[in-house]
């Protein structure tokens, strides 16, 4: 997979970048939702990880951008947030997150919620390429 980090502390794009690699997958990082616009503009990826808080331009500022470009209309994106009182307003279907993770995560952990996350979106269009036969 090839993904896209953005988050504005170089230490957290660091790990996240190591646990990734390790788990054989391509990243490109941002420092913050400007450059994270910017990626998505100049390549396609299959899943982007957004921080909610940065400066200039913030997660859902960038999230919103994202989705309007080829590259970011179909693509799994996960906003992290280290405020768990956010909760009500990201999960809603209006902001274009697919998954909502608060910080601090294991990088693991985060590995795993981006594989299933990935899988499930491969899933659904494959479904909607392939629709079912009606059975009647």
């Amino acid at each position: 997979m090839h993904i896209l980090f953005a988050d504005d502390e170089l230490d957290t794009r660091e790990l996240y970048r190591f646990a990734l690699l390790l788990a054989h997958h391509t990243m490109r990082l941002a420092a913050d939702g400007d450059e994270a616009v910017q990626a998505v503009r100049e390549e396609a990826f299959d899943a982007i990880v957004l921080d909610l808080r940065m400066p200039n331009t913030g997660g859902l500022e960038a999230l919103s951008k994202i989705r309007t470009l080829p590259n970011g209309q179909h693509v799994p994106i996960v906003l992290l947030s280290a405020y768990a009182s956010l909760d009500n307003l990201l999960i809603e279907p209006r902001t274009g997150a697919d998954l909502l993770l608060h910080k601090p995560i294991l990088p693991e952990d985060l590995v795993r919620q981006i594989l299933q996350l990935v899988a499930t979106f491969s899933c659904e269009a494959a479904q909607s390429t392939n629709p079912q036969p009606d059975a009647s």
